[in-house]
């Protein structure tokens, strides 16, 4: 298992200038010791050694800057002890952190302990999250049957579907597109079963009869589908449950996007699965109890609509195959990908060079949201690409048209490609308009 940190600080400061004096500074913490082999010791209370690691220490300038830099690679070969070596590394890193409080820099260049970690918690956030469609397909499928499906989803998504040839199962696979955040609005989204227009003309109605029945326009109350149908017999509070359900989604987004995981994030982790399974399964269990009405269906029908974002950011791709059409004149051939080679379009140009493209539908283009979608791109990419390509474009649409000025990222290094980056917002008359 290795650590390795790349340590920031003041050239002009004189405090641990050297390798020497880092290592007496991190000494001064009593749980903190080395030994004769210049190993680096984790000591217990009664200072014998928990834990012993190699110890790799580099140091230099940077010219340009008044800055001094140290590399630190910690290696522990006791596999047994990965909960202690995470504690001590985790220790080491808040001690560099004080050389300087201020200016100090503490970068984490590779963490075995994280990707350890994270590697243990992706099974279980992927079972709480299958098991919270496995609730939705069943509460749906069997209160109101697979006309449902037919009906919620739009014609596109069904068009995409079947060149996937999966529309023999469009509920569930609409369900499996959906983010994890979004699963849960089945449940927690809130709607009224009367319309303003249904309860203006029982007001009018009780007014001329001076008569007002209170179960008459309670309809008009928003509820969501966990207060109508599980709250009652489910023992469990809907904030609670949506808190715990947000709160595993940020820590899923922090596995997802290879973020390091600390053993604190893993039994954060633990426990909300924890929770959230007991919850999951004794609602499963109560289904059978659950029963509804013909205009109970009918309000549940029009209440969630599965395929929005599929359905827009399926819109966005074909706005985006018609811009390319109209712009690059060498095109033989365009087509939405029919089989999961990684891309969202395939282009083909008279020369026979084929270019893979990617769309990515999203809200803004700050920095941070280009590179998150470059990585889990590339990431995706690495993983399921089966489809040799010459050019590589990831095509940003925003929602919107963009306010202020936007600095961009004209291309990305990827597999000795470069991926060209294009920006753009869609006008719904005008189609995809590029921004630069």
């Amino acid at each position: 298992m290795e650590i390795e940190y790349l340590l920031l600080t003041k050239k002009s400061s004189s405090f641990c200038s050297n390798i020497e004096s880092l290592k007496n500074f991190l000494k001064a913490d009593t749980s903190i010791g080395f030994d004769e082999n210049n190993h680096i010791l984790f000591l217990g209370m009664d200072l014998h050694p928990i834990l012993v690691a190699e110890l790799n220490i580099k140091s230099g300038e940077i010219s340009s800057k008044d800055e001094r830099y140290f590399y630190l690679k910690i290696k522990c070969s006791e596999q047994e002890k990965i909960d202690e070596f995470a504690e001590f590394a985790e220790k080491i890193k808040m001690n560099l952190k004080k050389i300087d409080s201020e200016t100090a820099k503490v970068n984490t260049l590779w963490n075995d302990v994280g990707r350890f970690y994270a590697k243990k918690a992706y099974p279980l956030i992927n079972e709480v999250e299958n098991l919270m469609r496995k609730l939705i397909s069943q509460f749906m499928l069997i209160n109101v049957g697979m006309d449902w499906a037919s009906i919620a989803i739009h014609e596109d998504i069904k068009d995409k579907m079947n060149r996937k040839k999966e529309l023999y199962e469009p509920l569930i696979d609409d369900l499996h597109k959906s983010d994890f955040i979004h699963l849960s609005d089945v449940l927690f989204q809130k709607y009224r079963t009367l319309s303003i227009e249904e309860l203006n003309r029982k007001l009018s109605s009780a007014e001329k009869n001076s008569k007002l029945d209170f179960n008459e326009i309670v309809g008009f109350i928003p509820k969501s589908n966990w207060e109508r149908y599980f709250s009652a017999k489910v023992d469990f509070k809907e904030e609670t449950l949506k808190t715990k359900w947000s709160l595993l989604y940020e820590l899923r987004n922090k596995v997802a996007h290879n973020t390091f995981l600390t053993k604190s994030d893993f039994d954060k982790i633990t426990g909300l699965v924890r929770d959230l399974k007991r919850v999951i399964n004794s609602s499963i269990s109560k289904l059978q109890d659950i029963h509804l009405k013909e205009e109970e269906k009918e309000k549940l029908i029009s209440s969630y609509s599965p395929s929005s974002m599929n359905l827009k950011a399926n819109k966005a791709e074909k706005l985006v195959m018609e811009w390319y059409k109209k712009n690059y004149s060498n095109i033989e051939l365009i087509t939405q990908s029919e089989r999961d080679f990684g891309f969202d379009l395939i282009l083909v140009t008279k020369d026979r060079r084929q270019m893979g493209i990617v769309v990515k539908y999203v809200k803004d283009i700050s920095e941070k949201v280009v590179l998150r979608n470059i990585e889990k791109t590339t990431s995706f990419l690495d993983n399921n690409i089966s489809l040799e390509v010459d050019e590589i474009h990831v095509v940003f649409a925003l929602y919107d048209q963009p306010k202020g000025v936007i600095e961009y990222f004209d291309e990305y290094k990827y597999d000795d490609k470069k991926m060209k980056l294009i920006y753009g917002y869609l006008e719904p008359e005008l189609g995809f308009i590029p921004i630069i």
